[in-house]
């Protein structure tokens, strides 16, 4: 099958779910440049799965791709978000809303989606619908936003790991894996930096942070409006006769300060705007900001390698939701990203292909092998020696006490005082031991 055959995503025959491409990997590994030459190649769509480019503005700092670069397949999700907008907060049930309305559009015009970025968390949760998970705890790797609530999963035959409604998609993760060389990544890293420097990285957060000042200074005044309004209102407050002097000079101080920035919320939390605010608010030099850049975003793609290997590789759930590997949820290729690009694209297009006609089995052995899977943990046994499931309530005869759940099962056995009642019981077992064994010793009289 040559690149140019076009192959049309289709309904998996075993699983009866849409065809799903996915491009994942730590900052820095190419992602965005592999995926838009593979959507090239198999007639594909790219839609963004990184959290701050759905913002407009920086894109040098967020690496967004390039006008070109869109020009050249069609992007989903880009720079749609009004940066300074943060009374209107982009959830993760937002972006699902947003990614599932986009495959369904590409689907239907026969164009393969192809999810792009590096806010893996995201991508999980498009993946798996674990709805009971999306709880107000925000990822230490994004830092988002406020997650809204939803209702629980149910777990029913009918809401089973197979069914559309827990894993509503047939997923192939192509996973630009750098950890195989991860100082050469770091490298690169730097390198990447100093480049998004000379193409005006310090002109851009310097003109975002006069934009942002401005935002703040009339959403104050707006503020400072609505109080003087309630307090001009009989009955809602003390009468505001007049301005003393004192305040308005204080005003027109705070028209000139620099107001603080929240960087916990939307495009203010991007790496390569915050680490410049010290610079910008003349606390910090920019050479100082730059070295802060390069380690924070070595120490982001760490995060991101960690994030993948724990939660994006497959692996069967709990016994209770046990997956057959012949329903596994996705498919992970690991890609070594230091190979030649050209080699490394065509490796990528002959997987998807494979992917998209259902002949993923079918791939030669050096391809085959590129699969990674998480080993699968080795299954809990209860006190009777028996499997146990996620509900199980276990008695512990160490302990003496009722164990409800195989989690609270396996930290029960793990904890300090289990360990401390099974020494205690193995002490008592050795005394009455020696006490048997000097009985027997002793002549009958």
């Amino acid at each position: 099958m040559t690149t140019n055959d076009q192959l049309h995503p289709t309904l998996s025959p075993s699983k009866s779910k849409p065809q799903i491409i996915c491009i994942i990997g730590s900052t820095g590994t190419g992602k965005s440049s592999f995926g838009i030459r593979l959507a090239d190649a198999i007639h594909g769509e790219i839609i963004n799965a990184d959290a701050m480019q759905c913002y407009s503005g920086l894109p040098i700092s967020t690496n967004k791709p390039s006008q070109s670069e869109m020009e050249r397949v069609p992007h989903h999700l880009f720079s749609f978000l009004n940066p300074h907008q943060s009374s209107q907060q982009f959830t993760i049930v937002d972006y699902l809303d947003c990614v599932d309305k986009c495959i369904s559009d590409i689907l239907s015009r026969q164009k393969v989606p192809i999810i792009v970025g590096g806010t893996h968390y995201y991508i999980e949760h498009l993946l798996r619908r674990d709805l009971d998970s999306l709880h107000p705890h925000t990822e230490p790797t994004d830092r988002f936003t406020t997650y809204k609530k939803r209702k629980p999963l149910d777990i029913s035959p009918s809401n089973s790991p197979s069914s559309p409604t827990r894993f509503p998609y047939d997923a192939l993760l192509l996973w630009m894996d750098a950890s195989q060389n991860i100082e050469r990544l770091n490298q690169n890293l730097d390198i990447r930096i100093d480049e998004m420097e000379k193409r005006g990285l310090l002109l851009e957060v310097t003109s975002f942070y006069q934009d942002t000042q401005q935002f703040l200074r009339k959403k104050t005044i707006v503020n400072d409006g609505e109080k003087r309004e309630k307090l001009d209102t009989p009955g809602k407050g003390e009468p505001l006769h007049h301005l003393t002097l004192e305040t308005t000079r204080e005003e027109d101080s705070n028209e000139l300060s620099e107001l603080p920035v929240n960087t916990t919320h939307g495009i203010y939390q991007a790496i390569g705007f915050k680490e410049f605010l010290p610079f910008l608010t003349n606390s910090a030099e920019f050479t100082e900001c730059i070295a802060s850049l390069k380690r924070t975003t070595r120490n982001y793609a760490k995060k991101q390698t960690k994030f993948i290997t724990s939660r994006l590789l497959p692996q069967p759930p709990n016994a209770e939701l046990s997956v057959n590997d012949s329903d596994t949820p996705w498919t992970v290729f690991s890609l070594n990203i230091f190979q030649e690009p050209e080699p490394l694209l065509t490796l990528g297009i002959t997987i998807a292909h494979a992917f998209l006609s259902h002949s993923l089995p079918e791939l030669a052995d050096d391809v085959s092998s590129l699969v990674r899977y998480k080993p699968t943990p080795p299954p809990v046994m209860g006190p009777d020696g028996t499997t146990m499931r996620t509900h199980d309530v276990q008695f512990c005869e160490v302990c003496n006490k009722s164990i409800a759940g195989l989690t609270e099962w396996k930290q029960h056995l793990d904890s300090r005082s289990h360990r401390t009642c099974l020494s205690k019981q193995k002490r008592k077992e050795k005394k009455r031991a020696q006490s048997e064994a000097i009985k027997d010793r002793e002549p009958d009289t």
